[in-house]
């Protein structure tokens, strides 16, 4: 019988998140970005510029400050971004990893006394890595975090996203299938965890703000994003299979996305941050959106996972993303309304459908 380890019952979820209340004048006025070399991360700097007039540190792993600010130019051109102002960035070449980051004490002491905020993208979505995975490698690095921005010397408010997801635990047989498919993945059951974590110290008086993200598409712009985000494997899927199956999603624009954080952590500065947002667009992606988009261009008929899994080459791989039961589960989360930042013009926003198919213009091209 298969070793079944009930996320519930992690200890650090026990433990007692206890926290003087600090005035707001005792946070500095910079902002921490942990992860900006990732594809959210990089779309929010850009947004930042913008909104954020205080510095900005970035903490980048490369060999020197000239390599750090090449990166983050590679990064802004291949997702066809604007520009990276580097003048406006404060570059910290360092391990999110070890100790104190690999700074000196100096460099480290002088980040902690100048920042009061901090934001973490720093995180792979591997789906198919269990929970065991991330409790070793990253559920550490988030408790240090956390001690990191309750110092009542150098307090942080502690931005962090968390995933839709985390909503797919709610049952007893939910949290029994954990590291079985993508809802259940120990991805998943990682994000359950850190947000209740975190919800807890924010409870007791830890600043901070959980965003409850859904699945983030290519921008509304260009459509360009990561091929290998789970929305696009499954897209791929149906194309490379010829069978599709019914689906009701919904989605965020890592550009309508990076607005939406950058405008939160910005309100810190008036005091009207909200402590917990759901980026998402209130319009539902189905199969007949998808239908209409490769019309006189592929082949498709309608059918189940199973039948896919059946034309796939490693159905033990696919298996594991997809779950037979993955469009009942998805439709659960539709309860739930989005929760936008004050002061965000939401009038503009793209709708999920328009965004979604300029995604798949750039991912699927007509040849």
């Amino acid at each position: 019988m298969k070793r079944f380890f009930d996320i519930r019952n992690e200890e650090v979820l026990k433990r007692d998140w206890s926290y003087e209340k600090i005035v707001s004048d005792k946070y500095a006025k910079g902002l921490l970005v942990i992860g900006a070399t990732s594809f959210i991360g990089a779309q929010t700097l850009t947004e930042l510029f913008d909104m954020w007039n205080n510095d900005i540190h970035i903490l980048v792993r490369a060999k020197n400050k000239q390599a750090a600010i090449e990166k983050m130019d590679g990064i802004f051109e291949k997702w066809q971004l604007p520009p990276c102002q580097h003048d406006k960035l404060i570059y910290h070449v360092g391990d999110l990893f070890e100790e104190k980051w690999g700074l000196s004490d100096e460099e480290y002491l002088s980040i902690q006394k100048s920042t009061g905020y901090v934001v973490h993208f720093a995180i792979y979505a591997r789906y198919h890595l269990p929970y065991s995975h991330f409790k070793k490698e990253w559920l550490p690095d988030f408790l240090n975090m956390m001690d990191y921005c309750s110092n009542p010397e150098y307090p942080k408010s502690f931005h962090y996203p968390s995933s839709y997801s985390s909503h797919f635990l709610e049952e007893d047989e939910d949290f029994r299938r954990l590291n079985t498919s993508v809802w259940h993945s120990g991805y998943t059951g990682f994000k359950w965890v850190t947000e209740k974590i975190l919800r807890q110290a924010i409870s007791a008086n830890l600043r901070g703000c959980i965003y409850d993200i859904p699945l983030v598409i290519g921008s509304h712009k260009n459509g360009i994003g990561p091929d290998a985000y789970f929305t696009w494997q499954i897209t791929e899927l149906f194309l490379k299979t010829g069978i599709y199956t019914d689906f009701d999603i919904k989605v965020i624009s890592v550009d309508v996305l990076g607005k939406i954080i950058a405008q939160n952590i910005t309100n810190e500065l008036s005091g009207c941050a909200s402590n917990y947002i759901r980026p998402v667009f209130p319009d539902s992606i189905t199969q007949n959106d998808f239908l209409k988009f490769v019309k006189g261009r592929f082949e498709l008929k309608h059918g189940t996972v199973k039948d896919i899994l059946k034309k796939v080459s490693k159905p033990g791989r696919v298996s594991f993303i997809m779950p037979d039961d993955f469009y009942e589960l998805i439709k659960k989360i539709h309860k739930f309304k989005p929760i936008y930042p004050l002061n965000l013009d939401t009038s503009e926003f793209p709708t999920g459908v328009e965004t979604w198919r300029k995604n798949l213009d750039y991912l699927f091209p007509e040849k």
